[in-house]
């Protein structure tokens, strides 16, 4: 008697493959094209992020601490997003998009949020220029330059 196997995929082969070849993911944050004046953006985010004691400016992690608020949405978005993915109901490009919307919108409203968190240093210089005491936003270049870009290579 011989037997007959059918493998039927179901989205494991997809799964394989974008692992294997096509490097995905999302990239967020502030890019180097990102200027203020001629200066980086992204400097001013990094001196934010971590502190440069040299020029009294106290650790405001906005970015790190946005991404540690939402892991678990995070966590539960890939649950989602694999089962769809398997379905074939959405592609990892969009997967991508919705995470880094997702994210952009909360550290843009980590930001904004700011006074309620981050260490106001009212000593600093840009703190007297701007006359406001709400850290992180001076002219508002920072939050707006906060963005997102998709690294990969499918369409569906």
């Amino acid at each position: 008697m011989k037997a007959r196997v059918i493998d039927i995929d179901k989205g494991y082969n997809n799964l394989f493959k974008l692992n294997k070849i096509n490097p995905s993911g999302v990239d967020i944050g502030v890019f180097s094209s990102a200027k203020n004046k001629g200066k980086s953006v992204a400097e001013y985010a990094i001196e934010n992020e971590y502190g440069v004691p040299s020029k009294n400016v106290p650790p405001r992690p906005f970015m790190r601490s946005t991404f540690d608020q939402n892991v678990d949405k995070i966590e539960d978005m890939i649950k989602v997003f694999v089962k769809a993915f398997i379905k074939r109901s959405i592609s990892e490009r969009d997967f991508f998009k919705t995470v880094g919307s997702m994210l952009q919108d909360k550290i843009k409203l980590r930001i904004t949020d700011s006074k309620s968190w981050a260490i106001a240093n009212k000593a600093s210089t840009v703190a007297r220029k701007k006359g406001g005491d709400t850290p992180l936003i001076d002219t508002g270049r920072l939050r707006q330059s906060i963005t997102y870009k998709t690294t990969t290579g499918s369409t569906k």
